[in-house]
């Protein structure tokens, strides 16, 4: 497991080296990613929802803005909290703190979650999720006791894709965003937008004549302000027969007092 855990840290290091202290283009940003992968960044001045394919062009496109010619000298480097890894087969999290940088001058700090699978190429980052943090002394704490608020878009998530209200769940998610699930009977890798997702599982659930039920158990969070991250193993259940298990990796940010959900990365395997 620990060789394993530098291996998932050594791809999020590659990512961070690939766009800092050079010029832009940062194309090699693209090998250690899925181009597909969702990306939601939650920063004062904007929210942004988007893919890797997307993310990368525009990192490029902003440091080219913001320093020019001295772009060599801009530089995202992990910091405190953590990084704080978690691996269950091919599918693992990552939450670290990150320290923005120009000229070893910091400009300004925040934190990642990274979602990685694990493919024929070794780890690749398959989503990522960031807020930063407030300017001055004090830091925000981070909370490591599970919370209802936080739970609670998940379990209703959960709760209406069981009882079939496929119209109800679109509220507790990000617009714009999705997922990557890992389906590793099948060797399938895949992302979707919410609303294939949730195409997806209806054709399912709506044609079985049992009881589909996902249950969480052994959850792991990390709250930060109004960012919050969701380490959730998981059994499907059909009529309370265990027939799959896996874990989901949520992430979420506060609006408007309430949780929603960013973005998820996902495995599972029948059992």
């Amino acid at each position: 497991m620990a060789d394993e855990k530098e291996a998932v840290l050594a791809t999020v290091q590659k990512f961070l080296n690939s766009i800092s202290l050079r010029q832009p283009p940062f194309s090699e940003a693209l090998e250690h990613v899925l181009p597909d992968g969702w990306c939601v960044l939650s920063h004062p001045d904007e929210f942004w929802v988007g893919r890797f394919r997307d993310l990368v062009p525009r990192i490029e496109e902003k440091v080219t803005k913001t320093f020019g010619d001295l772009s060599n000298k801009f530089e995202e480097r992990l910091a405190e909290p953590g990084p704080e890894v978690w691996i269950h087969e091919d599918l693992a999290a990552v939450w670290a703190g990150y320290q923005i940088s120009f000229d070893n001058k910091e400009i300004t700090r925040g934190i990642n979650v990274f979602g990685l699978h694990k493919t024929a190429d070794g780890w690749k980052i398959s989503g990522v999720a960031d807020t930063q943090l407030p300017e001055g002394p004090e830091r925000s704490p981070v909370l490591q006791t599970v919370s209802p608020e936080v739970m609670k878009p998940i379990d209703y998530l959960l709760d209406n894709m069981t009882e079939g209200n496929w119209d109800k769940i679109p509220s507790v998610f990000v617009t714009g965003s999705g997922i990557t699930n890992s389906r590793r009977k099948d060797n399938m890798l895949f992302t979707s937008t919410w609303a294939e997702l949730l195409e997806r599982l209806k054709g399912i659930i709506d044609k079985s004549p049992s009881e589909i039920r996902e249950l969480l158990f052994d959850v792991e969070t990390r709250i930060c302000g109004d960012f919050a991250f969701a380490w959730t193993p998981f059994v499907i259940d059909i009529n309370g027969q265990t027939v799959n298990k896996g874990v989901n990796i949520f992430t979420l940010v506060r609006k408007e007092g309430g949780w929603i959900i960013s973005g998820c990365q996902d495995t599972s395997m029948p059992v």
